[in-house]
């Protein structure tokens, strides 16, 4: 089907030991190569990082005025997510 993700100011902190990598393509060879990520100023803690794909396939969001937000720098995630849990 040909899958993009596009990551936008997300704050990614790596776990201490094994994998450290955020993104992950399920499929190999042909399938594999379908997948495209896209990184846009996200921030990267503790060795995490994010294997970006060539292409530019992935599409703007098209939304309404009323679905229209402004993304914060990804600095702000832990302001904006200090009081969150489990859930």
């Amino acid at each position: 089907m040909g899958p993009s993700l596009k990551s936008q100011s997300n704050l990614f902190i790596a776990p201490q030991s094994g994998n450290k990598e955020v993104t992950w393509r399920n499929g190999k060879g042909e399938n594999g190569k379908m997948w495209e990520f896209h990184s846009v100023g996200d921030a990267f803690e503790n060795g995490a990082s994010f294997t970006v794909t060539k292409g530019g396939r992935v599409p703007k969001p098209n939304y309404s005025k009323q679905q229209y937000f402004k993304v914060l720098d990804a600095k702000s995630v832990r302001f904006l997510t200090r009081s969150s849990g489990v859930l």
